[in-house]
This record gives C-alpha cells, sequence and structure tokens, in this order.
C-alpha cells in the first residue's frame, strides 16, 4: 500500500480536489438559530460549540447550492443532538468509555443524507472480499485472511444483489468486540468452517460484497470500517470498481473503540499497471480527522462526503469481469500455469478449493473471548505445490480430486480441533436409566475419568465460548443449553403469571417492566423536547389515549425527573433509528416467496446502546453506571444430590422438575416442559459432571447496567474472587405501518400455544391491559396517585422558551467523594448487573433460541451469585433484541421446598433460579410508547430498584432489611459478605489455566488434610 506522493501537484486532479474540499467552510446561517426552539441542553450545546465559534469556519450563505443548503439543513439538529450523545451528557468525557456506538449513528445518519436510498444501497455489519496483492509470491496467502468486516458500505444501486445480511449465525462473527477491534475475536465470534465452502457463498466473482447472488453489485462511493479495516476494504472497493467499469478515488471512514473522532481517508489506483504487476497499485493519503462531539466537524463532514459525488466523475470503462483480483477466488500458483486463461478462475470446483485454502492457512482456528488456551493453537499448513494442468479433461478430474482432499483434509482438521484426550468431545452412548439419574457406581467411574489423582495423567478441561455453546448442532440431540439450564434447576415461566398455583413473580419485576405515565400537565412534556420533534411528542400522546389502559400507574418522584431530562434524548434515538431505517434484501422465506425487510444487527443495536446510557448519564445516580461489552464470570457445575430410593436412585434435580412440571398427558399444555427436562434427567451422561466440561467460564453482555457497592468485602483478594464482574481502571424516516404494533386494547385469555419450552422470547403477545390489582399494589408501594385514563387531547403548542424540569426527585446524583478515597474503595467494591442485554439483528429460527440462550446464561449467573451472597427473590432483568425489536425480562434465585411423593422420597429445599420470560413484554425501538416503556424501565432499576439493592448491603441489623429478599432470615447480606473466603469464589468456573490448577491442588490438599485426621 503505497502513500502520498512527495508532491501535491503529482496527485491526480480529482484527489486534488477533494484535498481542497477538506478546507470547505459553512453557512453562515448556522450562528443565528432561533434559541427557542431548542431544548435547555440543547441550546446550552448550542451556544458553547456553534455561536462561540469561529468566525473563519463560516462563509455567506450565497457561496453554497440550494442542494447543500437543504441537506444541512435537514441534518443540523439531528447532528447537533448526536453530538451531544457522543459526548455524554453529563460532560465528563473518558477516554476509556466504550463511545463506538454513537459514532456510527452519526456517521450513518450523514451517510444517509448525502447518498440517499433511493439511488444508493446502505449495506451495514456486512463482509468484504479481501483484495490480493498487486503482484509478488504466487504461494503467498494474503496475511489479512480470507474476509472482513465493513461497518458500513454505500454503494449505487445496480441489480438486485442479495448481500448476506441474513446469514443464520446471529451470535457469530458480528458481535460488538468484532465491530470495535476490527477482528472477530470476542465472546459473540466462530464460524462454521462448512461456510467456507461452495460457489453460492462468494456468488459473482468481481462482487465486493459477500453475496447470495450472482447479481453484479454497484460501485461504491463511500465506505467506514474499523481502523484495523479500512486499508483493505478501500483497496477491494477500487478494484472492484475498476473490474465494473468505473474509476475515481473513494472516501473511507474508519472509527476507534473509545474516540469520537473518525478519519477520512481519500484513495485512488495508479493509471498504469507496474512491470511485473497485473493489478495496478493502490495510493491511500494520510487521514483526515473530524471530531464528532464537535457539531461543526461533524456538518463539515457531511459537506465533504456531499461534494464528493460531484468531484468522483466516475468515467466509464470496459468492464473486466475476469479482473483476477480477489484473494479468495483467484488462486495465484494457478495464475502460472499458462494452459490457463483467466475464464477458468470463475469455475465453481476452483474457487472452493481456493477458499479452502486461503481459510485453513489463514484462520486455523475459532478464536474466541480466551475461551481456548493458545497452546491448542494448530500449526499453518504449507501451501500446496503448484501442478501442471494438460487438458481441460485432466483439469476437472484434477480439480475434482483436490476438492476431495479438502473436504477430508477440513473435517480430520475439525474433528482434532474440536477433541481432546482427555474430555469426550462428544456424547458416548450410555444407557438410559428409568431411575432419572446415574447410580453411584456409574458416577464414581465418571469421576475416575475426570480427576486427577496424584501420578495420574492430568485432565485437560475444554471450555467453549458462549456463543459457540448456544449454537444449535445437528450431530447434537438436543441444545447444549438444554443440559445446562436443567442441572442448574433453572425454571422458565410466565412473565406475569410465574407458575400459577406454585411460583408468583415479584411486583418489583411486575412494577419495573410495566408502561408508566408522566403525572401532572401534559402541556408541560412540549417544555422538554425540541420543536421538531414534536411530532413525535404528538405520536406519543395519542399513543396514550389509546393504550392507556396498558399502563400502570404514573412515574414515581424519582423516575419523573429523569425522563424528562431525557425525553429530547429518547426522541433523538426514535427520529435517527427512523432515518437510517430498515436494510433492504430479498430474503429467503419457507413460507412466501415475496421480499422481507431484514434489520441488520449494526443498523439497530447501536440505537438501543445510544437509549439506554442517555438515561443513565441523565439520571445520574450514585453507583449506578451503563458498561459496554462487560464480561461475566459464568457459574460452575454443581453435581447433582442422588440418594437411594424405590430400589433405585432419584436424584434432587428429579424431585424438583417432577413436583413443578410434572407429567403431562401428549396435547396437554405441560407436555413441553415435562419432556423438556425429562430429556436431560433421564441420560446418565448429561448429569455426570463429565458433560460439564466443555460449558463456557464466561461471556460477554453486550450490555450491563450496574449497581457498585463500596465496602462490601473486607480483603481485597476476596472481592476478586467473588466478583461476577468488575471495571476495568483503564481498558483496552420510515413509515407508521413498519412499526410492530406490541399494544392491545383488548383483553383476551388466549395465548399462542409455545413452539417448544426453553425456547426464543421472541414469541409473546401484543401487550394487554394491565389488572386492576397490579395498579393497587405499584400505587401501594410508591405512593402514587390513583392512575386515570385519559380523554384523547393535544397538548397546546409551545409558547415560550422551554426550561429544566422543576425538582431533580430524591435520587439526584450525589456529590463525588474525594477522589484518592473513591480510588482505596474501588478494590472492595460489590459490582452487581442489575439489567443484561444482548443486541442481534433480525433473527429468524433457531438463531432466536440462540440468542435468547445467551442472555440466560448472564442471568443465571447473576442470579447465582445473588444467592451466595444470601439474597433470594430479589429480580434482575434482562433485554434480548432482534433488529428494533426487544424484549423485556426478569430472573431471580428462589428456595423450593418440595414433598416425597413416592416410597423412600425426601423433603429437600432446592435452590431455584426463576427466569419469566415467557411472554414477556415486547417493544419496537421505533414506536414512541415503547421508547418511553424502556426509558421508565431504565429510570426504575436505576432509582427504586437499586435503591432496595442498595440498602439491603447496608444495613447492619436484621430490623432494617426486608426479610422477604433474605435466602437465610437471620444473617444479612452484609454479615454474609464478610464472612466470605478466596475458596468462597468457586461459585463462578476457573477464567484461567491457572485457575484450573489452583483449585486442582486444592482439592488434594483437602482430600490429604481428610486422609491424615484421626479416625
Amino acid at each position: 500500500m503505497n502513500g502520498s506522493p512527495n508532491s501535491v501537484d503529482a496527485l491526480p486532479w480529482p484527489v486534488r480536489r477533494l484535498l481542497d474540499l477538506q478546507e470547505a467552510r459553512l453557512p453562515a446561517w448556522m450562528k443565528s438559530e432561533d434559541l427557542s426552539s431548542y431544548y435547555v441542553d440543547t441550546r446550552e450545546y448550542y451556544l458553547a460549540h456553534v455561536t462561540s465559534a469561529d468566525a473563519a469556519i463560516f462563509a455567506p450563505d450565497e457561496q453554497f447550492s440550494l442542494e447543500e443548503q437543504r441537506l444541512l439543513r435537514n441534518l443540523f439538529a439531528l447532528v447537533l443532538r448526536q453530538a451531544m450523545a457522543i459526548r455524554g451528557y453529563n460532560n465528563e468525557h473518558c477516554y476509556e468509555k466504550i463511545v463506538f456506538p454513537e459514532v456510527l449513528v452519526m456517521v450513518s445518519i450523514i451517510l444517509c443524507e448525502c447518498f440517499p436510498s433511493s439511488t444508493h444501497g446502505h449495506h451495514s455489519s456486512v463482509m468484504f472480499a479481501v483484495s490480493r496483492k498487486p503482484g509478488g509470491d504466487s504461494y503467498e496467502c494474503p496475511a489479512i485472511g480470507l474476509r472482513r468486516r465493513a461497518e458500513l458500505v454505500v454503494s449505487r444501486i445496480c441489480g438486485a444483489a442479495q448481500l448476506d445480511s441474513t446469514y443464520v449465525e446471529p451470535i457469530d462473527d458480528d458481535g460488538s468486540d468484532a465491530l470495535a477491534d476490527g477482528d472477530a475475536h470476542s465472546d459473540m465470534e466462530g464460524q462454521d468452517g462448512s461456510c467456507f465452502s461452495g460457489f453460492t457463498q462468494y456468488g459473482h466473482p468481481q462482487q465486493l460484497l459477500y453475496s447470495r447472488s450472482p447479481d453484479s453489485q454497484g460501485p461504491t462511493d463511500a465506505c467506514v470500517a474499523h481502523s484495523s479495516n479500512i486499508h483493505p476494504l478501500l483497496t477491494s472497493a477500487l478494484y472492484h470498481c475498476l473490474s465494473v467499469g468505473t474509476s475515481g478515488p473513494l472516501v473511507g471512514l474508519s472509527y476507534e473503540k473509545t474516540s469520537p473522532t473518525v478519519h477520512a481517508y481519500i484513495a485512488w489506483l495508479e493509471e498504469a499497471v507496474e512491470e511485473g504487476d497485473d493489478l495496478p497499485s493502490p495510493h491511500i493519503l494520510p487521514p483526515i480527522p473530524f471530531d464528532l462531539t464537535e457539531p461543526l466537524s461533524a456538518l463539515k463532514l457531511a459537506l465533504l462526503l456531499h461534494r464528493t459525488s460531484s468531484v468522483h466523475e466516475w468515467s466509464p470503462q470496459t468492464a473486466d469481469e475476469t479482473l483476477p483480483w480477489r484473494a479468495d477466488i483467484c488462486a495465484r500458483h494457478i495464475l502460472d500455469d499458462t494452459p490457463l486463461s483467466h475464464a477458468d478462475f470463475s469455475n465453481h470446483e476452483t474457487i472452493a478449493i481456493w477458499a479452502q485454502e486461503v481459510y485453513e492457512a489463514t484462520v486455523p482456528y475459532h478464536r474466541s473471548v480466551d475461551m481456548e488456551p493458545k497452546k491448542n493453537q494448530p500449526a499453518k499448513r504449507p501451501p500446496p505445490a503448484p501442478r501442471s494442468i494438460s487438458s481441460k479433461d485432466d483439469k476437472s478430474k484434477d480439480t475434482r480430486a483436490r476438492s476431495q482432499a479438502k473436504v477430508q483434509t477440513a473435517e480430520t482438521s475439525n474433528s482434532q480441533l474440536k477433541s481432546t484426550p482427555s474430555a469426550p468431545s462428544g456424547r458416548p452412548t450410555t444407557p438410559k436409566l428409568s431411575n432419572a439419574t446415574m447410580q453411584p457406581s456409574q458416577k464414581s467411574a465418571q469421576s475416575e475419568g475426570t480427576s486427577s489423582p496424584v501420578g495420574s495423567v492430568k485432565t485437560v478441561r475444554t471450555f467453549l465460548s458462549a456463543s459457540t455453546f448456544v449454537k444449535r448442532k445437528k450431530d447434537l440431540p438436543r441444545p447444549r443449553t438444554q443440559r445446562y439450564f436443567v442441572v442448574r434447576k433453572v425454571v422458565f415461566c410466565d412473565a406475569l403469571k410465574g407458575l400459577e398455583g406454585r411460583i408468583t413473580v415479584p411486583e418489583a419485576s411486575i412494577h419495573g417492566i410495566a408502561p408508566v405515565w408522566f403525572s401532572g400537565d401534559q402541556a408541560d412534556l412540549r417544555m422538554c423536547i425540541c420543536t421538531e420533534q414534536e411530532h413525535l411528542l404528538t405520536e406519543l400522546l395519542e399513543g396514550y389515549a389509546r393504550y392507556s389502559t396498558c399502563f400502570v400507574g404514573y412515574m414515581t418522584p424519582a423516575v419523573q425527573p429523569i425522563i424528562q431530562r431525557t425525553l429530547h434524548g429518547i426522541f433523538q434515538v426514535i427520529h435517527a433509528v427512523r432515518l437510517i431505517g430498515p436494510v433492504e434484501a430479498h430474503e429467503d422465506s419457507a413460507d412466501e416467496g415475496a421480499p422481507a425487510m431484514v434489520h441488520n444487527e449494526a443498523t439497530y443495536r447501536f440505537h438501543w446502546d445510544q437509549l439506554i446510557q442517555t438515561v443513565v448519564e441523565r439520571g445520574e445516580i450514585d453507583g449506578v453506571g451503563y458498561r459496554k461489552e462487560a464480561k461475566l464470570r459464568y457459574g460452575e457445575f454443581s453435581a447433582p444430590q442422588t440418594y437411594a430410593a424405590q430400589g433405585g436412585f432419584r436424584s434432587d434435580v428429579f424431585d424438583l422438575y417432577q413436583e413443578l412440571l410434572p407429567y403431562a398427558q401428549p396435547g396437554q399444555p405441560g407436555v413441553l416442559p415435562y419432556n423438556w427436562h425429562n430429556e436431560v434427567i433421564s441420560d446418565a451422561f448429561a448429569m455426570s459432571e463429565a458433560a460439564a466440561q466443555e460449558e463456557p467460564r464466561s461471556g460477554t453482555a453486550d450490555g450491563i447496567l450496574y449497581l457498585g457497592i463500596p465496602g462490601v468485602f473486607l480483603d481485597e483478594e476476596v472481592a476478586d474472587a467473588m466478583s461476577i464482574w468488575t471495571p476495568a481502571v483503564a481498558s483496552d424516516s420510515s413509515k407508521d405501518d413498519d412499526v410492530v404494533d406490541t399494544w392491545s386494547t383488548e383483553e383476551s385469555e388466549e395465548q399462542p400455544s409455545p413452539k417448544s419450552y426453553g425456547g426464543s422470547v421472541f414469541s409473546g403477545t401484543p401487550r394487554r391491559p394491565v389488572d386492576p390489582r397490579a395498579r393497587a399494589g405499584y400505587q401501594k408501594s410508591f405512593d402514587v396517585a390513583a392512575f386515570t385514563d385519559p380523554k384523547p387531547t393535544r397538548a397546546a403548542a409551545r409558547t415560550s422558551s422551554p426550561a429544566a424540569p422543576k425538582g431533580d426527585g430524591p435520587n439526584k446524583g450525589k456529590a463525588k467523594g474525594d477522589s484518592s478515597r473513591a480510588r482505596k474503595a474501588f478494590a472492595l467494591t460489590l459490582f452487581l448487573p442489575l439489567l443484561v442485554c444482548e443486541f442481534n439483528r433480525l433473527l429468524k429460527g433457531w438463531t432466536e433460541e440462540a440468542a435468547t440462550d445467551q442472555e440466560r446464561l448472564a442471568l443465571v449467573s447473576i442470579c447465582t451469585i445473588m444467592r451466595v451472597l444470601n439474597i433470594s427473590r430479589f429480580p434482575i432483568f434482562g433485554l434480548v433484541t432482534s433488529g428494533s425489536i426487544g424484549v423485556l425480562s426478569s430472573a431471580w434465585n428462589q428456595v423450593t421446598t418440595t414433598q416425597p411423593t413416592y416410597e423412600g422420597g425426601r423433603t429437600t429445599a432446592h435452590n431455584v433460579i426463576y427466569i419469566a420470560d415467557q411472554q414477556a413484554t415486547t417493544v419496537d425501538i421505533r414506536n414512541p410508547l415503547d421508547a418511553l416503556n424502556v426509558a421508565t424501565f431504565i429510570a426504575y432499576v436505576m432509582t427504586e430498584h437499586a435503591a432496595r439493592l442498595r440498602q439491603l448491603f447496608e444495613s447492619i441489623a436484621l430490623d432494617d432489611v426486608d426479610l422477604e429478599y433474605l435466602l437465610d432470615k437471620s444473617l444479612t447480606p452484609l454479615a454474609k459478605a464478610h464472612s466470605l473466603t478466596v475458596k468462597d469464589g468457586h461459585w463462578h468456573k476457573p477464567q484461567s489455566e491457572k485457575q484450573v490448577e489452583a483449585r486442582r491442588a486444592a482439592t488434594k490438599l483437602e482430600a490429604v488434610a481428610e486422609q491424615s485426621e484421626p479416625g
């Protein structure tokens, strides 16, 4: 990759024109906006960042075309508020804070206005083909891999290419780490090797983006990628433009995970091909920075991109459909074979062979978040020797032979990667036991195979990543997560009813998730927004008047001030998500052949992030924060307790499920839950410790809302051992009918028949009217006024400048203490997640269940540490999304006692984890009512719910604690925390091989100590 020539004059004319554009100025009208049209915070930001800007930045309005004026006016207010979101509403920019979601929303807004969807396709979070070098060793594989990810590619509409945005691996290869770091190495990662074979995965040999259609793709006008991917993306895009018959400079934008600045790169190709090369050399100039916390800088970027389209002046050339630029299509060692022509490189089998070679040479194993030891990496296989091919028939035979050899090699390699000498790679054919569990002799035999007595061969534990663990494997009789949840005594229940006659849902769960409304005069709401947002407020008021029966009551005095300060930010998210809109693609449907709208993950996940971050920052609650990409420790496996009964053996797991989810006849509602747990309990191997060897040790949540409680632990080593997560001090416009209607004015007892127990949560019914008893309980708990259903009204138009809402509520953030004192207390602080978020693109089929289970793994882990800290029936919450649709759920741990139902049975107290995500609340972020529901839900968790948890740990005497939340009624959570030792940290799985060795050594010492004790 060549850099800039020594002299600017030596640059091609279109490139020089682009360089001149970086000095472009902005219209003078931007300094004289009507301040009364802005909310108070927006007005202050405007005065600080626009009005006070250097006058040299501005030029007379007459110097700008009408089209440029229209573009900048459409963007101005949106860009101004989005710049506030990137900087943070608490005006404290932290260099370790992850801001790339907000940054990419800003970039998407600008690109959507500069390149309208009527003429351009906006492809987000897509894979692009890597180009090979113009020349070089024919045996050299590209060091940057087979394919890479582009965050956004804007191309001219050309045909109806079907991009692979519906690839049914929602939790693989496109997680937030992959987007942020430019390399797929997150917990959301993992590629099935089978996807790298076959021509259908690659489409037309000259396509830039991976597609399922052979149709040609239009030339790229702009692209966005992580800084590690922007150079290969620009190079590939330039070669693609050349192959389709166009040429000219190209602008690409790069971003970093924690930086609010994007860098613009200008790239172009040499006109002539150098001697010894078969492709023109690319050039990329040093980057031009644009700070997106400064609205004027963002608007200058918009003007640059808009003018770029006129400067490009794409010159039509003859399309070269055989241009061998893609590394995964053109095998360079075959290029040396003179009998072959370029047409042979479109041969399907040749493409498949080359793709497999590159994959095996550059992606030798599936990376994940420290789940697999680095020492297990296979060696890179050497490149194959060139072969001489004499005829077409011989070429065909040779191609097929090598293709079969590649498949055999790949299968052998995969089997070697998946198996280890000590841990079984698959479930052995163990006979099922009718008594629901293995006998002690069998359990002992299993233990001998997994333990490591002195002098024996040491067992190596194999951990899968969480994303790999939740994938549905065709060769497994059941999902891995099914066994995971059963052995940990996890029960799924209705989000409102629980398990009828057995378990009720905690009131805190219902009160937190249910929608609530503003108290007081609704006309005051217009004082909390900007003028151009009034259409969204009107839509919100009309929706509330129609669906008021679905609201549980009015906002609490602590929640309402936060929502008033946040309302303009909530509307900003809705406005942005409607502007960016869904990605259009023709997706295959099993039922209908009609085209469908595909909501790509990258299009919506950033808006979910921004909405939650906005509420948290405007709330300013002491100790409460929102962290993106948080790595959580997962709970360890606990073997079932077995005992003799009825001439056989039973277990506590069997007793629990037999009472909560008893046997049901086929066709009855309880048959699915019964089969779900019985399939696992009746399998001896599934209930053994050996089956837990592949469980993930940790997973990365897309976001967590957490509470930090200082002084909970007395020792730093205990705090480190016990923690489930600790923040690092320094870390590395849409149509109405497109919005899903999640509300209903009619009551209905009918529930859809579940397809499977414990499956996807994306099958809930529309929100129904609230039970009057729930309203009464909410009003009593928070001492709010009785709720009355309103008449359809419209608020009066604003007549004066908006002001800040009156009162900040009793939970206004406390002043921050001395920083040195805070640093000392940090190591002894308990950080507990109260909300876990999993953001995904539009999910289909089994991918909905996989995404749901990924969220459940985190919920189970949080409930487990709550149990260790002596807390019961205290709900924590989950949010899992599919495009713009989200599902709110809750989970808690609770003691459930079962009575003997057969001779020899036992009365047992079980520590059960209940997850209330069946028929749960569904929200659509494009709907103002739903967006408000999410915001009030976040504010409730921050204020009311977090305050309860904080009180539990700050209370010293039992008289000050709500006993309902205690497992052991004689011990406070604080006293329990003070009594913990490092060994209690074994509640979670070992996070490294060093911890595995340490635990194994401690177990041996305990065994030796027990044997040495007298009698």
